[in-house]
């Protein structure tokens, strides 16, 4: 059916730049009025503001029939709207006050607020189509966050225990499509009448008609726009926001060229390579990094030189895991290295979290120092050598979470630490000269705490002993 409101609606984005360029001259023109002091523009000026106003009653007419078609959340389009009709308030003020006033201060407050209200308002409509904060993605992070601009993305996070047995939409597509396409396309926004946030919308499409899911990916509109260049209008999501990595978007090739069964698993899906390919490239490094050893808040990149200064020392610094700051350091082959040799460590405080160093010879100042790197989540010393109480030189590691001191002597003093380790969540005690009772007596002091005491023993089963039979020769 035709509708004349969605047909005139739909020219706002081509109408909304005229007020913005003209109002842009305005601006320019009365700024060399200011500063040059003079008047040579002034026909121009006084023309481009008619031509302003004129732009900006067609652009919020058409802006408020686009509305109405219910693609926009209502609390974003009403700041847009209330904007623009603010702007053609005060654009209609400024033309009157510079016609009709010698006022000075007047004409450049009703300027000045002319000029704010256009940077609010276009933001408000960059938001709207392409996504929060899409004006303040280029500028610098700190300066991003304080304006509003921060990137708010969805953490990525899925809970697959078994591959073959998950199922492909629940588990690994809707996951993602929440985390990336719900902000454009769900219950609050349908840019380009499309939504994501259930199956039976996903299988209606878009405004376009074309199909999102065809046995042939080339003609998938979902796979299309996933996979278009990042220049192109088509691409999803749109530049400026978090993209999917390759193997999700394969994944969900995967899903797409099975027709989008939503009760389809993931071991009777055909194909279904991308989708294994996924989890062993992505999903099994995040549950082997993303755990809870590594902190969730972001870190600066470490100072190379720093590392390199180390490195000189045989100390041996990695990162964590695959695009992480965070860092490991461990001193295997540097066991007998000097306290000054580790000063740089100190450093590097913020990006160090695992810190290796086994079979070493711990020194009250090697353990002082150690006690300022307090962003440590774990610590491997086992089989080091430790002088009375010196684990009480770690106090300050309140962000600890495990702690290796298997075959370490130690005694239920120096345990005594544990009441400053408020994050300590497991402690390795294997062949320490603590005895049962004494153990028994720390895992009731601290229930919650895993103590890993080993003697772990297997059981046995027949193929563990094989029997060979004597055969005599007759």
């Amino acid at each position: 059916m035709f509708d004349i409101q969605m047909l005139l609606g739909r020219f706002h984005p081509l109408i909304v730049h005229l007020p913005i360029g003209f109002i842009l001259i305005a601006i320019i023109l009365k700024s060399l009025e200011i500063f040059k002091k003079e008047e040579r523009y002034r026909p121009a000026f006084v023309l481009i503001l008619r031509l302003s106003i004129l732009a900006s009653v067609a652009a919020c007419i058409t802006g408020f029939l686009l509305s109405r078609s219910g693609n926009y959340p209502d609390r974003d389009i009403n700041f847009h709207m209330y904007g623009g009709l603010a702007l053609v308030a005060s654009t209609i003020g400024w033309y009157w006050l510079e016609t009709n006033s010698s006022s000075s201060k007047y004409n450049r407050l009703c300027f000045g607020i002319t000029g704010l209200l256009l940077l609010l308002t276009g933001h408000w409509g960059g938001d709207l189509t392409h996504g929060k904060g899409y004006l303040l993605q280029g500028l610098p992070p700190q300066l991003r966050n304080i304006l509003g601009g921060e990137d708010k993305d969805i953490a990525l996070t899925f809970d697959i225990s078994n591959i073959d047995s998950a199922m492909v939409y629940h588990d690994i597509v809707q996951p993602i499509l929440e985390a990336r396409c719900y902000t454009c396309h769900s219950d609050k926004k349908q840019k380009g009448d499309l939504r994501l946030d259930d199956i039976q919308y996903i299988h209606q499409g878009g405004e376009s008609g074309e199909p999102l899911f065809h046995s042939d990916l080339s003609k998938s509109q979902l796979y299309k726009a996933l996979t278009a260049p990042m220049e192109d209008d088509l691409h999803m999501p749109p530049k400026g926001k978090t993209q999917l990595s390759v193997f999700q978007i394969e994944a969900i090739g995967d899903w797409v060229s099975n027709g989008g069964d939503i009760n389809l698993l993931v071991q009777d899906a055909q194909p279904n390579a991308a989708i294994y390919k996924w989890y062993e490239d992505e999903l099994s490094d995040q549950k082997l990094f993303d755990n809870f050893l590594i902190p969730e808040q972001s870190v600066s990149k470490a100072d190379e030189n720093v590392i390199k200064e180390l490195q000189s020392s045989n100390i041996l610094i990695q990162p964590v895991g695959e695009n992480s700051n965070f860092l490991e350091v461990s001193l295997i082959n540097a066991r007998d290295i000097e306290v000054e040799a580790l000063q740089p460590l100190l450093g590097l405080v913020e990006q160090v979290i695992w810190l290796e160093m086994p079979n070493c010879e711990l020194t009250e100042e090697k353990l002082a120092l150690v006690n300022q790197l307090t962003t440590l989540t774990k610590i491997n010393m086992a089989h080091s050598s430790l002088s009375e109480t010196s684990l009480q030189n770690l106090a300050n590691l309140n962000q600890l979470k495990t702690i290796n001191l298997t075959g370490v002597n130690i005694s239920p003093t120096d345990l005594e630490v544990l009441n400053k380790w408020t994050e300590l969540k497991k402690i390795f005690l294997y062949q320490t000269n603590l005895n049962n009772e004494e153990l028994i007596a720390v895992q009731q002091q601290y229930p919650a705490l895993d103590l890993d005491t080993g003697g772990y023993q297997l059981p046995s089963i027949p193929e563990d002993t094989m029997v060979y039979k004597f055969i005599p020769k007759k």
